[in-house]
């Protein structure tokens, strides 16, 4: 999984080369060959998300998280699936009922997230977690959003398919920083 992962940050770099340095926790476990797929890892492991669009780019997928207390787009901890791609659809089926959803066109049919964002996690005494970082690897996705909503209430208290406005107006900094880029993307 290690080698899979290290071509996929390869393959973010090749398509956004100004991002080369911005991971530098990340570059230096895959370096030294940390196990980054389990969770035990508390210097820094893998999650995954993805941004769902619907098929009119006017809405997008959010999940209103517990324990952070934010809206964001569904995600979290890669559990061994067959790659990343298929952990953000599964983490977004198992958290929203949303399925199938399809990879974006953007992605260009090779598996490239249109977003690795490194950050911390703070201490979680209920599951007995120190603080540590997630490598999240962030998806972008599209989806029939006539699909019943069904949430995943052990992590998530809410589901809704939000105005595309919603990741501008976040009052979290890493969502209003995907809204950014999707939109120097012009993929909005």
């Amino acid at each position: 999984m290690l080698e899979q992962i290290q071509k996929i940050v390869e393959q973010y770099y090749e398509v956004f080369p100004e991002e080369t340095g911005r991971h530098p926790l990340l570059q230096s476990q895959l370096s030294a060959g940390d196990e980054l797929t389990s969770r035990k890892n508390f210097r820094g492991h893998i999650t995954t998300s993805a941004t769902v669009l619907n098929r009119s780019a006017t809405r997008v997928l959010l999940i209103y998280h517990r324990f952070f207390d934010l809206w964001l787009p569904p995600g979290g901890h890669y559990e061994g699936d067959a790659s990343l791609w298929e952990s953000s659809t599964r983490e977004v089926e198992e958290e929203t009922g949303v399925a199938p959803i399809e990879l974006h066109g953007w992605a260009k049919g090779c598996l490239v997230p249109v977003d690795i964002d490194s950050h911390p996690i703070p201490m979680n005494a209920e599951k007995s977690e120190p603080a540590h970082v997630h490598h999240d690897f962030r998806f972008l996705a599209i989806a029939n959003e006539e699909v019943v909503l069904v949430p995943q209430f052990k992590e998530v208290e809410a589901v809704q398919w939000a105005p595309i406005r919603a990741l501008r107006d976040s009052c979290d900094t890493r969502v209003r920083a995907l809204h950014t880029k999707l939109s120097r993307l012009n993929l909005l």
